[in-house]
């Protein structure tokens, strides 16, 4: 947002003064410290109110949980439309990967053109779609990472979690609840393009802890790490986290009663 301040003509016409050589009477030293008070303030205020830096997911740099919460909306919005939240990658006739779902959330984090734009019937890394494979990283980026290049959330992949693959599900299918099943996870070890749907966290990988298998679970936050439930929230686990409950949370219909942390 920008400011601008307007000043009165009059006052233009009537208040030129140049504080370098403003000597302030006997008696005036009050008014004078005032106005040099109401001078800073209004300076302060278009330093505060001038248009903040954006970096390339459209606002200012947000935390880790924040972008995970974006990540949220656009998987439930995607839901919204299409009845059913994205596959892990969609494949073409003969069964070869094709695109992630990074790319199909693409629309509701507010780049259409960029999903436009990227041949979704054309592998991930043709000619033509490795162009964007360093645009648009910010939205999968988590801020505490070292390099600026790498993706670090992805979904978990597995035959029992809510990403089996090329196929689909929705609400009804997260029979364990949506506040009990995890939807996506940072990981350990980041991939180097946001765009790569082959190297998903494996189901396997997941269960084996936070901060365990280099292709599994993990961040670089201290002590743990943030995941997406089903629901849209946000939550961090320890490295401490008990196995079993961790395994738990990653099933969307293994009809587990365990308390969440």
């Amino acid at each position: 947002m920008s400011v601008f301040i307007a000043f009165p003509a009059y006052h233009q016409f009537h208040c030129r003064f140049r504080l370098m050589d403003a000597k302030p009477k006997p008696g005036n030293e009050v008014l004078f410290l005032v106005m040099i008070g109401i001078l800073m303030l209004l300076g302060l205020a278009v330093v505060v109110f001038m248009p903040m830096k954006h970096s390339q997911d459209g606002g200012p740099l947000r935390g880790c949980g924040d972008r995970l919460k974006a990540v949220a909306f656009a998987m439930h919005k995607h839901h919204d439309l299409t009845m059913a939240f994205p596959a892990a990658y969609s494949v073409d006739k003969d069964g070869s990967i094709l695109q992630g779902w990074r790319v199909a959330v693409l629309p509701f984090l507010d780049e259409p053109a960029l999903y436009e734009s990227i041949r979704r019937d054309e592998p991930w890394d043709s000619f033509h779609n490795s162009r964007y494979h360093g645009t648009n990283w910010m939205h999968f980026h988590c801020p505490d990472t070292h390099s600026s290049l790498q993706c670090c959330y992805s979904v978990v992949l597995g035959p029992d979690t809510p990403f089996t693959g090329p196929e689909r599900w929705d609400f009804a299918d997260i029979t364990d609840g949506t506040s009990n099943t995890i939807m996506c996870v940072e990981r350990r070890t980041p991939l180097d393009c946001w765009m790569d749907p082959t190297r998903e966290v494996t189901q396997s990988d997941a269960e084996k802890g936070i901060n365990v298998s280099p292709e599994g679970i993990g961040s670089p936050h201290p002590g743990g790490t943030q995941v997406m439930f089903c629901d849209g929230a946000v939550r961090f686990l320890r490295d401490s986290i008990d196995p079993a409950l961790l395994k738990a949370m990653l099933t969307r219909g293994g009809g587990e009663s365990l308390p969440l942390p």
